[in-house]
């Protein structure tokens, strides 16, 4: 595995960097390639291709947290089910975590959907008009969803700080602890939005971007 080195390096390759190719290769790209891409290309200078891939080191990290708190959630939900129907009894930290666990999922995942582009959007109308009007219209809807995200963010840390000193009443944490996935999950929808615009309408990006891609 040996793209997205700058063609000033040429061949320039250490003993680590082989390394990693080789787990790349041999061990799971799926898994491995974003940390390789992230490792080799920062050997490299400042590139394209390297933020791309320090935002798939987050988009993975972040599934990660994804994949840890669903199965939290889970965990808490059958405790409690089993706990209510076979021992006739109930306690308040089990509900209490499964719900908070889910506000994180929602707002993690909704950073997620950000850079997939799975968030449903009505392009009927946009697909009608010319490609520059068509550019001008979804860089405008883009930078209006950008201030909306900084809103959030804003309001966020607002409850954040106002919440630092009350409790859960079944787990006893923190509050301000659950509503810090406001401005946590409006940060990652900002980084992500844009790294979008970036890529697709920035022209000295866009064309390094799709020079190695032809590469």
């Amino acid at each position: 595995y040996s793209r997205g080195f700058p063609s000033s390096q040429g061949n320039r390759r250490t003993d680590s960097g082989r390394e990693v190719a080789v787990v790349v290769e041999r061990g799971g790209a799926l898994f491995f390639r974003p940390f390789a891409d992230f490792y080799l290309l920062c050997r490299g200078g400042f590139h394209v291709k390297t933020l791309t891939a320090c935002l798939d080191v987050l988009e993975k990290t972040i599934r990660y947290c994804l994949s840890a708190l669903f199965i939290v959630m889970v965990g808490s939900i059958f405790y409690q089910i089993i706990l209510r129907y076979v021992f006739s009894s109930t306690n308040a930290w089990s509900e209490e975590l499964a719900r908070y666990t889910f506000v994180w999922q929602v707002l993690l995942g909704a950073a997620v959907a950000v850079r997939k582009a799975r968030h449903m959007q009505i392009d009927f109308f946009l697909n009608k008009f010319p490609p520059k009007v068509r550019m001008i219209v979804d860089i405008s809807m883009k930078l209006v969803v950008l201030y909306f995200f900084v809103v959030i963010a804003q309001k966020g840390m607002e409850l954040y700080s106002f919440t630092q000193r009350q409790q859960s009443t079944g787990l006893g944490i923190p509050m301000s602890r659950i509503y810090l996935s406001i401005p946590v999950g409006a940060v990652l929808m900002m980084i992500f939005t844009l790294e979008e615009i970036a890529l697709k309408y920035l022209p000295g990006i866009r064309k390094q971007s799709g020079g190695e891609e032809n590469a």
